[in-house]
């Protein structure tokens, strides 16, 4: 009786994970856009706008908007860190900001520094 009830658990948690890494890939490939929604991503789901916050607010504990922020900020660091980058512009707008004002303002609440201490850090001038 035990494995009928985790039998479901286990189908239910490799579907959540198989829904979450087919978001990720989604918003990677859009992650440049500064665009990108829920709409956009829900459609790309094929999913109801609604559906898809609620999913995502329920399989990550962060609403939508904030998921694709933190997936934003998660690669301008990898970029940065790299250092294959000259200037904190052109990471920003490789990760979907066109303003990089917010951008160095969000940034900085994500990691505690700014884009441009990490960018040194790597070895930059």
């Amino acid at each position: 009786m035990n494995d009928n009830i985790s039998t479901p658990n286990i189908a239910h948690m490799i579907s959540s994970e198989g829904w979450l890494h087919r978001l990720e890939k989604i918003v990677n490939e859009h992650l440049s856009e500064s665009s990108i929604n829920n709409g956009m991503l829900a459609s790309e789901i094929n999913i109801s706008e609604r559906h898809f916050s609620r999913k995502v607010k329920k399989l990550t504990g962060m609403s939508p908007r904030k998921y694709i922020r933190q997936k934003r900020m998660n690669r301008a660091k990898e970029l940065l860190e790299a250092g294959t980058h000259t200037t904190v512009k052109e990471v920003a707008t490789m990760v979907g900001y066109a303003n990089i004002g917010y951008f160095i303002n969000q940034f900085e609440k994500a990691f505690g520094k700014r884009p441009l201490e990490v960018l040194r850090e790597s070895g930059w001038r």
